[in-house]
This record gives structure tokens, sequence and C-alpha cells, in this order.
């Protein structure tokens, strides 16, 4: 059992990559079913050729042209990605931090960040911040944030993601009742659930998603809704002051 994960390693020193896929490899094969992970050799990348949704990545930092600070940001901002920096100058390390990398790995220093990595990650999997999600034997990992809504179809969830639609086989008030706590969601309609952040227009009785999807209102959530949405605002304009 598992889930789907996609890692992405940017380093230049090919054998270094290649140890630390395979370490990763063996690492994550009691966690994952497919586990992909690429690897790109950092003389010749573009974010515009890896423009793909990696939920890790795994990026060398050379202390002299400080190349790849960029790019990981980029990820970040568009796919969540968790970045983890590879470096060999423990003095680029405050450069690090700017973008908040998830860690640091210290090439000299591999085995034992690589074990501290591992169990950080161990850690943020069964924690707050990820969602499984099974249907007939097909498991799936999403981070909660990630979540536009959720519909309920027939006999199964679908769960609209920034990066795909998945699938689950709960019950959709098991389903809000699991990850109320994580973020704002709630329910606006029998069969939908939807995330307050990823919210555009509103109409009288139908709402429009960042995503151009438009959901309807019913009648029942009406009031609940409006109360979530007033508490979702005043909570984010306290975090601005």
């Amino acid at each position: 059992g598992g889930m789907i994960m996609k890692i992405l390693i940017i380093d230049r020193d090919f054998w270094f990559a290649s140890r630390l896929k395979s370490d990763l490899g063996k690492a994550l094969s009691a966690l994952s079913d497919q586990t992909t992970i690429d690897i790109v050799q950092n003389s010749h990348f573009s974010f515009a050729n890896l423009n793909k949704p990696y939920q890790f990545i795994f990026i060398y930092i050379d202390q002299y042209t400080l190349k790849g600070i960029a790019l990981a940001q980029k990820f970040k901002e568009k796919y969540h990605s968790q970045i983890i920096f590879l470096i060999e100058d423990t003095n680029v390390i405050f450069d690090c931090f700017v973008i908040q990398p998830y860690f640091l790995i210290r090439k000299q220093a591999y085995l034992k960040d690589f074990k501290m990595f591992m169990e950080l990650f161990d850690k943020m999997i069964t924690s707050m911040d990820f969602l499984m999600l099974r249907k007939s034997g097909i498991k799936a990992i999403v981070n909660v944030s990630q979540i536009m809504y959720i519909e309920a179809n027939q006999h199964q969830l679908e769960i609209k993601t920034t990066d795909g639609i998945y699938v689950d086989s709960r019950l959709l008030k098991n389903m809000l009742s699991q990850i109320e706590k994580k973020g704002a969601f709630v329910q606006i309609h029998r069969s939908y659930v939807i995330n307050l952040a990823f919210i555009k227009i509103i109409y009288r009785s139908e709402i429009e998603m960042v995503n151009q999807k438009l959901l309807p209102i019913g009648k029942k959530y009406e009031k609940q809704f409006n109360l979530a949405l007033e508490n979702y605002l005043n909570e984010r304009k306290e975090r601005r002051h």
C-alpha cells in the first residue's frame, strides 16, 4: 500500500543524484506504490522544461552563483512543492532560508542529514497537512491546502485539487469531519464541500471557484456558509494586523 509521489532531483553531480534517488526509492517503497523520481543535471534546465507538479524537489545550490534558489521559488509558488536544498558549503545556508526550504542536506553529512529528513518526512505524512485518498486499491496523497472542492458523485468522492482530480470512497460527511480542522472547508450543498481559500465570486445561489467552476449553494447550507465565510475573512484580517 502507499501513495503516488513525484520527486525531482536537480544536481550536476550525477553520481550523488543517483545515490540519493536509490536511497529515496528504498526509503519510500514502504509508503508509496508509485514513486517517480526524475534526475536533471544542473547545466541544462529551465523552469519551463520542468513545469510539472512535483511534491518534493531536491536541488543543489552552487555556492558561487546561488543558482537554483530562484528555480526552487518558482516551484514553491506554482505547485507548493516542498524544497530540500543540497549543499556543499554551509555558507550558503542563509541565502537558502530566504525561500523557507523544507530541509537542507549537507553532502558532507549526507547519511546523518538524510536520516533526519526521513524522520521528518514520516512525521509529515502522518501529520495534518496530508491526506491519504483511497479508491479500489489505488492510493494517492494530497496536500490538504491544495484541495479546491470535493464533489460527491454517485458512490465516490471526486477531490479537485490544484494539480488534478482524485477519487475516494468515503462519504462526504466523513471526509468533511476529517479535513475541517485542517483548513477553511465548508459544505455548501449536499454534494459539495469547498475550500474557502479558492472562492473567486459569490453569486446569490452559486459560487464561482478560481478555476471558473460554478458550484450551487443549497438553501439548507446558506446560513452555515455565510457564517463560515465571515469567520474566515475575519481570521485573515487579524493575521494581517
